[in-house]
């Protein structure tokens, strides 16, 4: 029987973290292996970490002096004495206890590196919805994951990928291959940063996806504020877009993923601005920030991108947010439609808190 490890980052989850820890260890899935790696947690975290490991030999602790998710992630994997590597959040579960079973036998039957299924998102109440589970199952090889599936990565909702990991399980000799070129602090963007290094890999061959959902993502549980996740996510996003441009541009993946990557950067920045004016946020607090964010390499790239696009593909509000304004007559401009924020910055938000805030407080 082949071995499962589902590593876990563990950052001030000491109220869940047991609850959730054993839900796994009761999985029907036996042959498994949870690797819990502590991240600069000023809880109890550790304790609990400990003390579940010494009431289940099934449990390896681990700490990472690396701060931010991606390295903790980094350790854990590498660690991992698994045949195949699945992921949790420390707040989160998974649907009935035959998931891990059945997401093993899909990887099993299929060969493939990674294999992905939908997920749940709680609604509060007991309900759930179930997201990314659109497709029925099918394989696609590495040729086309580049060309078409990854394409999710980047903002685009043409295909069935998400960005993130714990609705998927991996070869583990593959992903260990993976992460030694991962090298960047990410606290919110890392599942995203993850899975391009993984599509891009040369020794991935192909991806398996599944209409169904095992995992259950517990959203109204420790959720950072939303401007807050949306500015981390924000300044992670100066590395994880520009490396998005690369692979763009490297696999012609087309100009209507290179355009939606830069119209999200420029309504992201707009979004951000309005709901700190919205919020009451200090002024010069603000005006810096956006003095800053302009200097950041994916805006610049963003407003020379548009700018250099015939005008005919403009519209007023675009023209205005790639324009050389100051930083005043940006916060002015803000400032005048927070009370109308727009549809296309409204939906922005939205989506940003259901499907990329994952680093929670």
């Amino acid at each position: 029987m082949k071995k499962v490890s589902v590593v876990i980052p563990v950052h001030n989850g000491a109220d869940k973290l047991r609850k959730t820890v054993n839900a796994i260890l009761m999985q029907s899935y036996q042959n498994i292996e949870v690797v819990l790696v502590e991240n600069f947690s000023s809880d109890n975290s550790l304790d609990i970490c400990q003390q579940i490991a010494r009431n289940d030999e099934r449990v390896k602790v681990l700490q990472s002096f690396d701060k931010g998710t991606t390295y903790a992630r980094k350790k854990g994997i590498l660690s991992s004495g698994g045949d195949y590597i699945t992921f949790s959040d420390q707040d989160d579960s998974y649907i009935d206890k035959y998931s891990i079973e059945k997401m093993c036998h899909a990887i099993q039957t299929d060969n493939s590196e990674i294999c992905q299924f939908g997920f749940y998102i709680t609604k509060g109440l007991g309900r759930k919805k179930k997201m990314y589970a659109e497709s029925p199952h099918r394989v696609v090889s590495a040729d086309i994951a580049v060309k078409e599936e990854m394409k999710g990565l980047f903002f685009c909702f043409t295909t069935a990928i998400s960005t993130n990991v714990w609705n998927k399980i991996y070869k583990a000799d593959f992903l260990k291959a993976v992460v030694q070129d991962m090298n960047r602090t990410l606290y919110i963007a890392e599942d995203q940063y993850l899975n391009m290094l993984a599509l891009t890999h040369p020794d991935f061959r192909q991806i398996s996806f599944f209409d169904d959902a095992y995992y259950v993502w517990n959203s109204e549980i420790g959720r950072s504020s939303l401007s807050g996740s949306a500015e981390s996510l924000f300044v992670e996003n100066n590395f994880t877009r520009m490396l998005a441009i690369h692979y763009t541009e490297k696999y012609q993946l087309g100009d209507e993923v290179m355009y939606k990557i830069h119209l999200d950067t420029i309504y992201y920045l707009k979004a951000i601005i309005c709901t700190d004016i919205a919020n009451g946020a200090d002024k010069q607090k603000t005006l810096e920030k956006i003095r800053t964010y302009h200097d950041f390499d994916m805006v610049k790239t963003a407003i020379q991108y548009f700018q250099h696009m015939p005008k005919e593909k403009h519209w007023e509000e675009l023209d205005f947010l790639i324009s050389d304004c100051t930083a005043e007559e940006y916060y002015a401009f803000c400032q005048e439609q927070k009370k109308n924020v727009s549809f296309k910055t409204k939906l922005h938000i939205l989506y940003q808190k259901l499907l990329h805030s994952r680093y929670k407080t």
